[in-house]
């Protein structure tokens, strides 16, 4: 008990409650020491990033101010030079007034410094540049707290006047792209790009004139892969127009004639009353008439027959004839002319009409010769006009003379070994509705076309493997949803337009022309187009997919070439060599880069 109570003594001891107190006090002291250097360092670190925000905020201000001041720039420098464009003297106070006006429109305020700068150049009274130049104060947000100078942007644009007519060589409505290793040359003549013009990888594009363009992409640090060799390289901020929309008129084409309206009603005939075999000449003869007879169609044998009723059958010991002679003819209900590969026949059509409709055609197939003369040939649906020749001195050969050939839901098929011959005084117009034209086949082999108009209407031109396809005074019409030229490779595309207008109310010199809306995709991939392709290439809402592999250099038209997009691909030089088809005479104005 004593201990009990001696320990309660020494806790109630004032001497001992006085040294606790003092104790506490000390670190509470201690704590209110560090507490406040705390809130010192959070003050200061808190005022230095307040500092930084409203620095980031002034600044990040005054970037946007500067991108819209070039905008402004860019918009005054153009409208200024619109003025001289419509006809104000460059001292007029009307293109200063027009900078004023679309710099105060896109948002320059007053109190702005502007400065127009107009300069003739000559020769033509509209030849020359105007060039302004923006400055403007930029509002201060927290800056002004600890910087009392200048803030303020400045931006300059110059926009050129160029009145002199031009023929540009090559004009892409939408985007250039060079994906791979090709080269784009540009010779005697300015390119036009009213998209972007996008090189990928090591791809170049040359002009020797001017390159103007929406936008250049390049490799980084490879700006010189876009370059003008005697021009400049101009950035369109305007799109840019379709130099000949509403200048070029397309043609009108005729309805497919029926058979009434195209060769009549001829008299009818049959295997027997119209087919007959020579054999002291080996020919056989077929007379104008209507033909609806089985044995003349697709599998039979009316010109076996013939020759096996005389018993002098000699298909496989010689070469027959077959002479169609001149007259009116109406291949109907599946007749038509049919040769298989077996026999060995030289087919002269003599001048006339022929028509074949209900699913007849003319095919022949083997060792043959064909000839054509002047005439009209319609094929409305069937097997349509196929040969196949399996040697290679056979061919397809036009006379001289005029010609037209129809086809309606079928095909002109020239496949194998079969080649065209023709000369200068051949002229034929070809329709084809629904229909193609393929010339394809393995082998080495050159095909003439005649002069004269191809019209596809939802229908293609195709050049198969190692196809040289040549001809002079052509012209070619692609129009409707679906129709387009494509070569495979190693085929040639060597032709010529007119230089008259090939059709009432043509363009002279027109070479290829895509129907307004036709947005069909032109092949020319793996292959060769190359030679002499001379005149204007104008496919205004069409896609041209140009690739070659071998890195050599090839010409793509000695003219002009207007597209709405293209992509060239592989590792070749494509060449657009100018030459004044079409002469663009309008006043035009440009960013100049």
């Amino acid at each position: 008990m004593q201990r009990f109570f001696r320990r309660r003594r020494n806790l109630a001891d004032p001497s001992h409650g006085r040294s606790s107190r003092n104790a506490a006090l000390n670190r509470a002291d201690d704590r209110s020491r560090d507490e406040g250097q705390v809130l010192v360092l959070f003050a200061l670190f808190s005022i230095v990033l307040v500092g930084a925000m409203a620095m980031a905020l002034d600044v990040g201000y005054l970037l946007t101010e500067r991108r819209e001041t070039q905008a402004a720039a860019d918009a005054s420098a153009l409208a200024a030079a619109k003025i001289i464009a419509d006809g104000a003297s460059y001292g007029s106070p009307a293109v200063a007034s027009a900078a004023n006006s679309y710099a105060t429109a896109n948002g320059i305020p007053e109190g702005a410094t502007i400065s127009v700068t107009p300069t003739w150049t000559g020769p033509e009274p509209e030849d020359g540049t105007v060039e302004v130049s923006v400055t403007q104060p930029v509002q201060r947000f927290f800056l002004g707290a600890v910087y009392t100078g200048n803030w303020e942007v400045s931006a300059s644009a110059t926009a050129e006047v160029d009145s002199r007519p031009e023929a540009p060589a090559m004009v892409v409505g939408g985007d250039l792209i060079l994906d791979g290793n090709p080269t784009i040359d540009v010779i005697n003549g300015s390119l036009w790009v009213g998209g972007t013009i996008e090189v990928i990888s090591s791809g170049r594009v040359w002009a020797d004139d001017d390159i103007i363009a929406g936008g250049f992409e390049t490799v980084p640090g490879q700006q010189w892969r876009i370059n003008s060799r005697d021009g400049e390289k101009k950035l369109s901020t305007t799109p840019i127009e379709d130099p000949l929309a509403g200048v070029v008129i397309e043609p009108t084409l005729p309805s497919f004639p029926g058979p009434g309206t195209a060769v009549g009603n001829p008299p009818a005939q049959t295997c027997e009353s119209g087919v007959s075999y020579n054999s002291s000449n080996k020919t056989i003869t077929m007379q104008p008439g209507t033909y609806s007879d089985a044995s003349l169609r697709e599998g039979g044998g009316c010109f076996e027959d013939t020759v096996r009723d005389v018993n002098s059958y000699h298909w496989n010991n010689y070469t027959l004839k077959l002479n169609l002679e001149p007259g009116t003819y109406l291949f109907e209900n599946g007749a038509g002319v049919y040769v298989d590969r077996n026999r060995r026949i030289n087919i002269t059509f003599e001048e006339g009409q022929f028509y074949f409709t209900g699913g007849g055609g003319f095919v022949v197939d083997g060792q043959h010769e064909i000839d054509l003369y002047p005439g009209n040939y319609y094929f409305d649906g069937g097997d349509g006009m196929y040969h196949s020749i399996s040697n290679n001195n056979r061919r397809l050969e036009f006379h001289p003379g005029d010609y037209e050939f129809w086809f309606n839901g079928t095909d002109f098929v020239s496949d194998n070994n079969a080649q065209m011959d023709s000369d200068g005084s051949t002229y034929a117009k070809w329709y084809f509705y629904d229909g193609n034209m393929d010339i394809t086949g393995n082998g080495l082999r050159t095909s003439e076309f005649p002069s004269g108009n191809y019209f596809f209407e939802n229908g293609h031109l195709l050049l198969g493997l190692h196809t040289d396809a040549r001809g002079d005074d052509t012209f070619f019409y692609f129009t409707g949803e679906d129709s387009w030229v494509r070569l495979a490779q190693c085929a040639q595309f060597q032709f010529s337009a007119p230089n008259y207008a090939p059709y009432n109310g043509g363009t002279p010199g027109m070479l290829i022309l895509g129907g307004v809306g036709n947005t069909s995709e032109f092949i020319n991939t793996g292959s060769q187009w190359s030679g002499n392709s001379e005149g204007l290439i104008y496919t205004p809402d069409a896609t041209w997919t140009v690739g070659l592999e071998w890195g050599e250099t090839y010409t793509f038209v000695d003219g002009q070439f207007f597209t709405k997009n293209l992509i060239i691909t592989g590792s070749e030089t494509q060449k657009i060599i100018a030459d004044d088809i079409v002469e663009i005479e309008e006043i035009n104005v440009w960013l100049v880069e």
